[in-house]
C-alpha cells in the first residue's frame, strides 16, 4: 500500500469523510471513509491548531501554532466566533450582514438518547445538523428571519421546554446504545409543539424525523477506543464517534479529541477519491 504524505485532521465530516489539511498541496483535502472497507490512521502525540475562517473572502487559514487542548490556539478562536456575541449592531465579515439578516433559519428539537436539546442552524442545513449531532430524532420547532433573532429565539425555546443547548460528549457516548422508541420520541415532541404553540407558529411541514436508519446497529456493544492508533472495518458513524470493526470486536472512537493534531493514512484506506474542497459551506458548522 502506496503511503500518503502526512496530513493534519481538521473535522469528520457529516458524510463520514475526514477533512484534512495538506500543507505540501496547501489546500484542504477530504478523503471518504467507505462502509465495510478496511482503514488505517495512525495520530500524532501532538497537537497543531486546525486554524480558522478568514475575514471576507479569504477562506481557510491555516495556522501552525502547537497546542495542548482544544482544537485552536486563542488567536484563532478568536477570529472564528464571528456570530455568538454578535449585536447586531457590527458585522465581523463584510457583506455577511444582509444575508445573515435576510437568512431563514431553523429553531430545532433534536433528540439524542433521552435528552432533548434545542439548537439553530440555517434552515437549509436542517437535516445536515441533525446528523452532525447524532441526534436519533429531530423536527423544526420555529422558522426564524435573521440571525441574531434567531439566537434570541434558541435561548428562548430552550428556556420554555426546559432543554439543554448544549449535550456532553460523555452522555452522547452513554446514550449510543439505548435510542428511545419511535412512540416516546413522538411525545416529547407533541409536548414540546403543546408548550410552544402560545409563543411561536410550528413550520406546517413540521414533523419528527427519525435518523436511526443513517447509524450502525448495535452500537451499544461497541468498546470505546482512546488510542491514536485506529484501524479496522469501517461501520458508520454516529454525530462525532467512529464505529469499526477488528479482530471480531467492535469499537468506538470519538473523533473530535484528534482534531488538530497529525495523521498517517495507510493500510488499505482508500484514499483515490480524496480531493480538494471547498469550505464555504463549513464556514458556520461550528456556530450552528
Amino acid at each position: 500500500m502506496q503511503r500518503i504524505p502526512m496530513l493534519q485532521f481538521i473535522r469528520y465530516l457529516p458524510d463520514s469523510a475526514i477533512l484534512c489539511h495538506n500543507s505540501d498541496r496547501r489546500k484542504l483535502e477530504s478523503i471518504p471513509l467507505l462502509k465495510g472497507e478496511s482503514f488505517s490512521f495512525q495520530f500524532s502525540n501532538w497537537k497543531y491548531c486546525t486554524g480558522h475562517f478568514g475575514n471576507g473572502s479569504a477562506g481557510y487559514v491555516p495556522c501552525a501554532k502547537p497546542i495542548t487542548r482544544g482544537r485552536q490556539c486563542s488567536s484563532c478562536m478568536t477570529s472564528d466566533v464571528l456570530c455568538y456575541k454578535c449585536t447586531g449592531e457590527s458585522c465581523f465579515m463584510p457583506g455577511m450582514a444582509e444575508s445573515c439578516a435576510k437568512g431563514e433559519w431553523s429553531i430545532y428539537l433534536a433528540i439524542i438518547g433521552d435528552l432533548p436539546k434545542v439548537g439553530v442552524t440555517s434552515r437549509e442545513r436542517f437535516g445536515t445538523r441533525l446528523l452532525e449531532q447524532g441526534a436519533d430524532y429531530g423536527m423544526e420547532l420555529a422558522r426564524v428571519t435573521g440571525g441574531l433573532e434567531s439566537r434570541m429565539a434558541e435561548r428562548v425555546i430552550a428556556g420554555l421546554l426546559g432543554a439543554k443547548m448544549v449535550v456532553s460528549k460523555k452522555k452522547k457516548l452513554d446514550s449510543l446504545g439505548a435510542p428511545l422508541p419511535l412512540e416516546k420520541a413522538q411525545e416529547i415532541a407533541a409536548g414540546a409543539k403543546e408548550k410552544l404553540a402560545a409563543y411561536f407558529e410550528p413550520p406546517k411541514d413540521s414533523d419528527l424525523i427519525s435518523f436511526l436508519s443513517h447509524y450502525p446497529q448495535a452500537m451499544g456493544d461497541a468498546e470505546l477506543v482512546e488510542d491514536l492508533s485506529l484501524g479496522g472495518k469501517f461501520l458508520g458513524k454516529k454525530g462525532t464517534f467512529l464505529f469499526f470493526e477488528s479482530n471480531g470486536g467492535k469499537y468506538v472512537s470519538e473523533m473530535s479529541s484528534f482534531e488538530g493534531r497529525m495523521i498517517d493514512i495507510a493500510d488499505g484506506t482508500d484514499t483515490s477519491q480524496a480531493d480538494g474542497t471547498h469550505m464555504a459551506i463549513h464556514r458556520l458548522h461550528n456556530m450552528f
